[in-house]
């Protein structure tokens, strides 16, 4: 009985045990780890490689002093005028780059092929759908896992890096969201230029009319009361229709010019980011990280190789002890 009782193993309730039991079972622990190591190698060095082109880009500056002066003179008279935005801040474009209707774009965008044809940028990719709408939503989902951007609030920069399998390709891609964000920031510029005008041009043509109804009142006031150096009533209330008219004359002046402002807005065809660094073709492959990948393949394996040893261990304990124990019942 107490040979039987020595050769049953024991369940794990120690370090030093798990030491014994790992040392015992070290075939299991070291091949978990090579084996996954091979699968890693094998699935590492069959996937096509990949090439990274990156384009940096500076978000357009403030414009608040194109009409912040004419605002304040127009606001002291009653009159708001729309002021121009603050300028987008690279947050903004990170997630505008991440956006369902840019990349949608982006998406059924025509860019060369490398035997120079043009297609699709879902052809290109090899996206299959039921439906156009699908496969426009599916191209989406999957070019936001190839697409990173990485916004920098403190120099304000928007550094933006495209994936693709071929160097050709990922430049493309890179400079076509380019010209996309350009193109959103276009239509919005013109867009809110479009307001100011319409809301100058009513208000110029207000102010216009408050003017020549001061000019009136001054000019009746004149003919009326040729001398008035004698009268102090009369020549504080010329001197007061006077500043009514230098005052209307003011705000007058200050609408008109932001309502050319605005014109010229509405018709300005400039690039509203800076280009800090261009894309460029991809010269060699992306890194396959190997070397990584097999240590973080080996870590896991040692760890499951550990876990499959001492269950096993345990399982054999508890199976050794049933046999025992029907022995005991059968004797």
């Amino acid at each position: 009985m107490s040979q039987s009782s020595s050769a049953v193993p024991r369940d794990v309730s120690s370090l030093r045990d798990v030491l014994l039991v790992l040392v015992r079972r070290r075939r299991m622990v070291v091949l978990l780890p090579l084996l996954l190591g091979v699968f890693t190698v094998g699935w590492t060095l069959l996937r096509p490689r990949t090439y990274s082109a990156t384009v940096v880009f500076m978000p357009e500056r403030s414009d608040l002093g194109r009409l912040g002066g004419l605002a304040g003179v127009a606001s002291q008279f009653g009159v708001n005028l729309p002021l121009g935005e603050t300028g987008l801040s690279p947050m903004f474009y990170a997630e505008l780059l991440r956006s369902r209707e840019l990349l949608g774009d982006l998406a059924t965008s025509s860019l060369p092929a490398a035997d120079g044809t043009s297609q699709p940028l879902m052809d290109h990719l090899k996206v299959q759908a039921a439906s156009p709408p699908l496969r426009r939503e599916k191209t989406t989902d999957r070019l936001r896992k190839l697409i990173a951007v990485t916004p920098d609030e403190v120099v304000g920069l928007v550094r933006v890096r495209v994936v693709m399998q071929s160097p050709e390709l990922s430049k493309a891609v890179a400079d076509r969201l380019v010209a996309l964000i350009d193109q959103f920031n276009g239509e919005r510029r013109r867009t809110r230029a479009r307001a100011e005008r319409e809301f100058a041009e009513a208000q110029e043509r207000d102010a216009l009319a408050e003017l020549r109804a001061a000019e009136g009142r001054l000019l009746a006031f004149v003919t009326q009361n040729r001398q008035v150096t004698g009268s102090p009533e009369l020549m504080v209330q010329r001197d007061r229709l006077s500043r009514e008219v230098s005052v209307r004359q003011s705000l007058y002046t200050s609408l008109r010019q932001a309502y050319e402002q605005s014109r010229l807005e509405e018709v300005r065809d400039t690039p509203t980011i800076t280009i800090v660094e261009h894309a460029e073709l991809p010269a060699r492959p992306d890194s396959r990280k190997l070397i990584q990948k097999l240590a973080l393949a080996g870590a896991i394996g040692l760890l499951l190789g550990a876990f499959a040893a001492l269950w096993a261990e345990h399982r054999s304990a508890r199976l050794a002890a049933a046999g025992l124990r029907g022995e005991g019942a059968s004797a």
